[in-house]
């Protein structure tokens, strides 16, 4: 239950949220609550509880497991007591035999020592460490499902993480298919980027320092915008005043005969360009 409250944090926490968005998380939180039911309620607050010192019986048998593979680990913390050998060693500590450790995370650095749970984790710590970077250096015209598919492998691994450290699931493949689905996601998204098919993200050196990336999905301009930007549009600008042109003439001057107001570019005035009139014919050097 906790994981599943902190895989769905997450997940609100990536998305690009909007104010429906917002409404339909705490429409989904109250709802959440009133379904489970005050047992339901009542059980999950008594995992935090301690009375006499000592946690909720389910709570305290794990914490006394893990506490019992630590001092195992400490027999052999690079090699550890073997794979699949905690069940066995369960007795020693006055458990039942074939006891599991309920925890993925303790049973496995017990078992395989400091090299295996290091290899272990960082298989999916890698992969949400990498996705993470993906999604903050996107181009802006890389197909949409490249976030997503980010996205939905980090929330899926932090889950299966927090709920891991509950349970001794070392069969379990869909965490595994998960992280291949993100890493694919990044090897197709680096051969496109060398390819030229996707264009990169802008340095912030260029692309202006503080400046946030746009997603492209955001920024379509359609064929109405660009109707009415035109329509909108003021020839000559409103900046350009008398003397731009470097004569004293005004815009309106430098088009004379036209029925239709036309956009000239302002010359500015210099030593070099003093006296130019833009009226005047092209000079032709041979």
């Amino acid at each position: 239950m906790l994981a599943t409250g902190i895989g769905v944090m997450i997940s609100f926490f990536l998305i690009k949220k909007t104010s429906f968005h917002y409404t339909m998380f705490a429409v989904g939180i109250l709802a959440g609550l009133l379904m489970a039911g005050p047992e339901v309620r009542a059980r999950f607050m008594r995992t935090f509880e301690k009375k006499a010192g000592k946690h909720e019986a389910s709570a305290q048998s794990r914490l006394d497991l893990w506490k019992d593979c630590w001092t195992l680990f400490k027999r052999d913390p690079i090699f550890g007591c073997g794979p699949d050998h905690w069940p066995l060693h369960a007795e020693e500590f006055g458990w039942e035999k074939n006891k599991e450790a309920h925890s993925l995370w303790v049973q496995t650095a017990t078992e395989t020592g400091l090299p295996g749970i290091i290899m272990f984790s960082g298989f999916y710590l890698v992969c949400i460490w990498r996705c993470a970077m993906l999604l903050m250096t996107i181009g802006p015209n890389a197909p949409p499902w490249f976030g997503d598919s980010c996205r939905m492998t980090i929330a899926a691994l932090v889950g299966f993480g927090v709920s891991a450290q509950f349970v001794s699931l070392e069969a379990l493949e869909v965490p595994y298919y998960v992280a291949l689905l993100g890493a694919g996601g990044i090897l197709v998204y680096n051969r496109m980027l060398e390819n030229g098919e996707i264009q990169p993200l802008a340095e912030p050196a260029l692309a202006g320092v503080g400046v946030p990336a746009v997603d492209w999905r955001e920024t379509v301009t359609t064929e109405s915008a660009l109707s009415q930007a035109a329509a909108n549009a003021t020839y000559p600008p409103a900046s350009v005043s008398a003397g731009s042109y470097g004569d004293g003439k005004s815009a309106a001057d430098a088009s004379p005969g036209l029925a239709a107001p036309v956009a000239t570019a302002p010359v500015r005035t210099t030593a070099w360009n003093a006296g130019f009139d833009p009226n005047d014919p092209p000079v032709i050097m041979n």
